[in-house]
């Protein structure tokens, strides 16, 4: 449930069965209120209309991300360091290859659009991310003696990953741009949520025994967050 505050931001509500108190939280510069299933809407405008001088001043905080443009030479994330793509006129339909520190394309258009080369940058990095995400998520689930039922590499707005009491876990593919030790944060903390379905602190306390340097990789998706975007 999106809201326009008079301010000028806007700002999602979200209930959760899960939730026993209302969290206010600013993720990649989407403003997002979390509440109890059933506290009113209400209770939680007048929490962001308290808070709107800060969430103002954290909004205009954040770091400008440049736009992209698609062209040869320009600067990609993948795994957490930087790639340079180069567009090259070849027989092959659309392919793309990571080699060294260049993210090649090859195209028999000689003219392609900028949307074309992000949708194909797209398909490469969605690929990437279901083998990448996948592979590293049972290997942890079976290191640290998880059970989860599934994992689903999705597309997410403005999270990172989601764990259903059923046991199924869903990560964003946009991970695959970040290093690899936040991605196993990323994932270890979906995992735990298998035995606590709340942000209390045993799920903090399990979160640190599986990944004692967590407070660093939370810390980097804080602050870089808005660069795991095409």
């Amino acid at each position: 449930m999106t809201h326009t505050h008079p301010d000028g931001f806007h700002y999602t509500i979200i209930r959760s069965s899960r939730r026993k108190s209302m969290a206010l939280v600013i993720e990649q510069g989407e403003v997002i209120v979390r509440i109890p299933a059933k506290l009113a809407v209400s209770t939680a405008q007048h929490f962001v209309d308290k808070k709107s001088y800060w969430i103002k001043q954290k909004l205009q905080q954040r770091p400008v991300t440049q736009e992209k443009v698609y062209a040869n030479g320009e600067s990609f994330l993948f795994l957490g360091e930087t790639y340079e793509l180069k567009i090259h006129n070849s027989s092959a339909e659309n392919t793309i290859k990571q080699e060294d520190n260049l993210i090649q394309l090859y195209t028999k258009k000689k003219d392609m659009t900028a949307d074309g080369i992000k949708r194909q940058l797209e398909k490469w990095y969605r690929q990437q991310a279901n083998t990448i995400l996948t592979s590293r998520f049972f290997q942890l689930a079976e290191a640290h003696q998880f059970s989860p039922k599934s994992l689903i590499v999705k597309t997410y707005k403005a999270r990172w990953g989601s764990c259903c009491r059923s046991g199924e876990i869903q990560l964003n593919w946009k991970l695959v741009m970040a290093p690899e030790k936040v991605i196993e944060y990323v994932i270890l903390h979906e995992l735990c949520h298998l035995h606590h379905h709340n942000h209390s602190a045993s799920f903090w306390q399990l979160v640190a025994d599986v990944c004692p340097t967590f407070r660093e990789h939370k810390l980097w998706l804080r602050q870089n967050g808005d660069r795991l975007t095409l």
